[in-house]
């Protein structure tokens, strides 16, 4: 616990319960809001005339003195360190739900900064996880992880990790859970950093802690651990619970199966039956993505045969158009296709170049594919 957050602690059973819910009602909303909009805001809740004339410069002084308030020329807001500590406090008080609804209701911004925009996605992300309704939670997450990302890790930590209570992490609904961290997991995806979200909150352990000891009856839950184990060559539970599994990703964490016990024609077969399920309804250009399609390329170019390398070129230039979050990867590999048909010397491949690819993994399948050329003294 913070300096900030036990003076708090101590502080806020001894306030009047006006100026306690004058604070839950600044941690509610969150974002900076100005004077007059916060008075109106407290009218349509239903608030009487002395708590609206509350909001006064007397509150304001006080309380941004005692560190409970911030004023800036964008409004006033609650210190993010404190404010999650005063919304379990709000939850209980008669109004929540009635200003919970005035603040969902309200017309989301389109202009204003990057930090103003962040601000007010996370006001609203933040009233459904409070509300525990799993839809508009999960769909406000996939919202900023889309089109905020330089703020996504900065939303999780200020939420959940940087001051993590562990008993009301695990508390919350699966629903809401489990996109936590699905989608922190992919905010870093296979980071080598210590310090990047999921290695130092430990993340994986959370996902495990969480999902990992019996099958859940989701399969975006299931697959999602499996897939977790088997990127990191660990193959728990993964025949079991991907028995008569024939969906898609299914199929792709079968073929992964597969290319850890060394059954690597079993895996290419399992990676042409999910390529044809996911590319079901004339998707011609449907790609696996992310690692997978580094995998399939793999599977497809150990055959050497020429209908298959015909097929692994045309797959990963889908992929290349595509520019997906491991590229690197598939760089390496078409250069590498390209290298042992003769159409593309080794000196004017990315292979000659030590920063070929900003994902610390394609350093290790850079490194490898020299070997096989036989360039590795280069």
């Amino acid at each position: 616990m913070t300096i900030i957050q036990k003076r708090l602690s101590e502080v806020f059973p001894t306030l009047s319960y006006l100026e306690q819910n004058l604070l839950l009602v600044l941690a509610v909303t969150y974002s900076p809001i100005g004077q007059m909009n916060l008075t109106n805001l407290l009218k349509q809740t239903g608030f009487d005339l002395e708590t609206q004339k509350a909001v006064n410069q007397d509150f304001k002084e006080r309380f941004v003195k005692m560190g409970f308030l911030i004023a800036t020329n964008e409004g006033w807001n609650c210190p993010p360190e404190i404010a999650n500590m005063l919304m379990r406090h709000a939850i209980s008080r008669p109004w929540f739900n009635k200003l919970t609804q005035l603040i969902i209701m309200e017309r989301e911004p389109t202009y204003g900064t990057a930090r103003q925009i962040y601000f007010n996605q996370i006001k609203r992300l933040r009233l459904f996880l409070y509300q525990g309704n799993e839809t508009g939670f999960e769909a406000n997450l996939v919202s900023l992880y889309n089109n905020s990302t330089d703020y996504f890790d900065k939303a999780m930590l200020d939420l959940f990790f940087e001051n993590f209570n562990k008993e009301w992490f695990m508390s919350l609904p699966q629903g809401i859970r489990f996109p936590i961290l699905k989608y922190t997991i992919w905010s870093d995806y296979f980071s080598f950093d210590p310090n990047s979200i999921s290695n130092k909150y430990k993340i994986i352990e959370l996902l495990e802690e969480s999902f990992g000891s019996v099958k859940n009856s989701h399969d975006e839950i299931t697959h999602l651990v499996l897939e977790q184990r088997l990127f990191r060559g660990n193959d728990k539970y993964a025949a079991r619970w991907l028995e008569n599994d024939y969906s898609a990703q299914g199929l792709q964490l079968s073929a992964m199966l597969a290319i850890l016990q060394n059954r690597y024609d079993n895996a290419l077969e399992l990676f042409t039956e999910a390529l044809r399920l996911i590319r079901k309804g004339n998707k011609k250009n449907a790609t696996f993505g992310g690692f997978y399609d580094f995998f399939y390329g793999l599977m497809l170019f150990r055959t050497r045969t020429l209908p298959n390398l015909s097929v692994m070129d045309a797959y990963l230039q889908i992929c290349l158009k595509k520019s997906q979050g491991q590229e690197g990867l598939t760089i390496l590999l078409h250069d590498a296709l390209e290298i042992y048909q003769g159409k593309k010397p080794f000196t004017q491949s990315t292979f000659v170049h030590h920063n070929a690819a900003r994902l610390p993994y394609a350093s290790l399948v850079q490194l490898l594919l020299r070997y096989w050329f036989d360039e590795t003294e280069n």
